[in-house]
C-alpha cells in the first residue's frame, strides 16, 4: 500500500453521506489526514473557509475517447463504426497512448474524480501505459483492456486466445498494485465478442475474483442484433455464458424488462447509469423506477466520449432532467439520492465503501473543496442544488487524493495547511 499525504483542513463545511445512514452529514469541522487516512473529524464553529465533499466516483468512462468527447454523430452502432473505432485504433501508437493517458488522468483529477472504472482500448501496451501513469496519480482505478474478437473492423480486432492471454498478463501485472489499481475484464459488448470469449471471461473473473465491465441493452438496434446473432435475449445470453455475477458492472441497461431487471438483482449485477451519453446518442431513457423497485444497484457513469463531460455533478443533473416524470413515467430523484449516485452508492458497488465514497474516520483522504462563494452558505439542499444544477459552470477549487493535493486553483483555500 502506497503511503498517502498528511494534511490538516481547518474550519471546512463537510457535506457527506455516511455509511449505513440515510441522512447526510453537514457540519463545520476540522479534518486531519495522516498518511492518506482520515484520523480526526472534529466539530468546530464559525464561518467555513471551504465546502468539502467526498471524492467523486465515475462508474463508467472510456480512456481512449477523451478527444472525441462532444463530437456529434448518429446513434450507437453508426457512431462506433464511423468515429469511435477509428479513433481507438490510434492507441496502437505508444507515444499517443502515453500523452492521452496523462491528459486523461489529469482531467479526471481536475473534475474531482478520485475513483473510476475505466475502459481502455484493445491494445495491451496502451493499457499497460495507462496503468503505469495511473500508478503515479494516487487515484483508485479499475482498468481493463477492451476485448473484441468478433464483428469488429480488421484494424481493431484480435483472436480469442490473444484477447484472453493479454488480459490475464495485465491482470497478473497490475491487479491490486499499491492497493489502488485493479484489473477488470472488459468484453466490450456481446456484438464484439464470441461466446467462447465471454464464457472464458466469466470463468477467469471468478477464478481471479476480479470485476467484469461491459455494456448491455444500450440501443434497440444493438438488442435486435444480439437476438439475431445469438438467438437469445441479451440478458439471457450474458447469464448463460457466465458474465452475470456480483462483480459485474454493466453500462446502460436502458431496454430491459421487469424479468431481466429481477435477474440482474438476483445475480447481484450492478448498472452504470450514463444519462448524458444516453441522451447524446438518442439511445433512450434509463428505467430508473424499474431498477429501483427490482433492487438493482446502480451508480453514475460519465461514459466519456459519448458523455460530454467528466464532471460527475453534471451527470447527476442530466439524470434528474431525463427522469422528469410528467407524461413519461420517469422517476422522482431527490438531490440527496443524486449525490449518493456518484459517491457512496458507487463505492458500495465497487466494494470500496470502507475506503471511499464518504468522508469518515478511517477512510482515504479523498476530498473535493469549493470556496463558499461558489456554492453559497444555505441549507444542505441549497448547496447540493447549486453543485448539481449549476454544473459544469461551478468546478472544484481543490482536489485532494489520498491526502495529497493534486489540483488547486490559483486562489487555493486558506483551509489547507500542509504539515509535511
Amino acid at each position: 500500500m502506497e503511503t498517502g499525504g498528511t494534511l490538516e483542513l481547518k474550519k471546512v463545511r463537510l457535506i457527506s453521506p455516511l455509511k449505513g445512514q440515510a441522512s447526510l452529514f453537514d457540519e463545520v469541522v476540522d479534518i486531519y489526514v495522516e498518511n492518506g487516512e482520515i484520523k480526526e473529524i472534529e466539530r468546530t464553529s464559525g464561518n467555513p473557509r471551504a465546502i468539502a465533499l467526498p471524492g467523486f466516483i465515475d462508474l463508467h468512462v472510456h480512456f481512449p475517447q477523451l478527444d472525441i468527447m462532444g463530437l456529434k454523430s448518429d446513434t450507437l452502432l453508426y457512431w462506433l463504426r464511423e468515429l469511435v473505432f477509428k479513433h481507438e485504433a490510434k492507441l496502437s501508437d505508444e507515444k499517443f497512448a502515453e500523452d492521452l493517458a496523462k491528459r486523461f488522468l489529469k482531467a479526471l483529477i481536475e473534475n474531482g474524480t478520485t475513483t473510476a472504472m475505466v475502459f481502455s482500448s484493445i491494445h495491451q501496451r496502451a493499457t499497460d501505459i495507462l496503468f503505469r501513469e495511473a500508478s503515479k496519480s494516487q487515484l483508485i482505478l479499475f482498468i481493463g483492456k477492451t476485448m473484441m474478437d468478433a464483428n469488429s473492423p480488421s484494424y481493431l480486432s484480435e483472436t480469442t486466445s490473444n484477447s484472453i492471454k493479454e488480459s490475464v498478463e495485465l491482470l497478473e501485472r497490475w491487479n491490486g498494485f499499491q492497493g489502488k489499481l485493479f484489473y477488470a475484464f472488459t468484453p466490450r459488448f456481446a456484438l464484439s465478442c464470441t461466446e467462447e470469449l465471454m464464457r472464458e471471461t466469466g470463468r477467469l473473473a471468478r477464478s481471479y475474483n476480479v470485476f467484469i465491465q461491459s455494456h448491455v441493452s444500450e440501443n434497440r438496434d444493438e438488442v435486435r442484433e444480439v437476438k439475431r446473432i445469438f438467438k437469445r435475449d441479451y440478458i439471457q445470453l450474458l447469464d448463460e455464458v457466465g458474465l452475470l455475477w456480483e462483480k459485474t458492472v454493466l453500462a446502460h441497461g436502458i431496454h430491459l424488462n421487469e424479468g431481466e431487471a429481477q435477474l440482474l438483482a438476483e445475480r447481484k449485477v450492478s448498472i452504470a447509469h450514463c444519462p448524458d451519453s444516453n441522451f447524446f446518442l438518442r439511445s433512450g431513457r434509463f428505467p430508473y423506477s424499474l431498477m429501483r423497485e427490482a433492487g438493482v444497484r446502480f451508480g453514475l457513469g460519465s461514459d466519456v466520449g459519448a458523455g460530454t463531460s467528466l464532471y460527475m455533478p453534471y451527470h447527476a443533473k442530466v439524470m434528474i432532467y431525463t427522469q422528469v416524470p410528467e407524461g413519461g413515467g420517469g422517476a422522482e430523484i431527490s438531490l440527496e439520492e443524486a449525490f449518493r449516485k456518484f459517491t457512496l452508492d458507487s463505492a458500495e458497488i465497487l466494494g470500496l465503501d470502507h475506503l471511499v465514497g464518504s468522508v469518515e474516520l478511517g477512510k482515504r483522504g479523498d476530498l473535493v473543496l469549493y470556496f463558499p462563494d461558489k456554492l453559497g452558505r444555505g441549507s444542505t439542499r441549497d448547496i447540493l442544488s447549486r453543485l448539481i444544477f449549476r454544473a459544469p459552470e461551478i468546478k472544484p477549487d481543490m482536489v485532494i487524493v489520498n491526502g495529497v493535493p493534486l489540483f488547486q486553483t490559483s486562489q487555493a483555500p486558506e483551509a489547507l495547511k500542509r504539515i509535511n
